[in-house]
């Protein structure tokens, strides 16, 4: 979800800036509003809260994008992040994540707000309607020769 709106090149940028980690079977990853977010390489982790699991995360699952949005975790607070197995994540700091995002999403949403602007039929569009039609954007990459539409 964190990403959806990041096209490849944004994406390298974060991804340059995660951190390797390593778990052991039993080690918990996160606890409550610890404000990192982690993709899961590889190995199993176990999301549980007072006692009841919720939900097994594998590779390429993701955990703690709540965490990264609300500073208010007061409904996430009791949530374990606990490794199953041997666990390898890549992970990224909430300070970094926000920093980096808030700089991307302010330059793509000025570029694409100019383009909207010079779209004939949007022209009538006011301001606030111009952003918000900007920031549901989202990039799609497509190869040489396919079909757009």
């Amino acid at each position: 979800y964190l990403s959806r709106h990041l096209d490849d090149r944004e994406l390298d940028v974060i991804i340059s800036y995660m951190e390797g980690h390593c778990f052991s079977a039993g080690e918990m990853l996160m606890v409550g509003a610890r404000n990192l977010f982690h993709v899961i390489m590889q190995g199993t982790c176990q999301v549980q809260e007072e006692g009841r699991s919720l939900q097994t995360l594998r590779a390429m699952d993701t955990c703690g994008e709540t965490e990264m949005l609300y500073t208010d975790m007061t409904e996430h607070k009791n949530r374990q992040y606990i490794a199953v197995n041997s666990v390898r994540t890549f992970s990224i700091d909430h300070k970094t994540y926000s920093r980096t995002l808030h700089s991307t999403f302010a330059n793509k949403r000025a570029m694409y707000v100019d383009f909207l602007r010079k779209v004939q039929f949007l022209k009538a569009l006011t301001s606030k309607q111009t952003l918000q039609l900007a920031d549901a954007l989202e990039p799609k990459n497509f190869t040489a020769g396919e079909t757009l539409i």
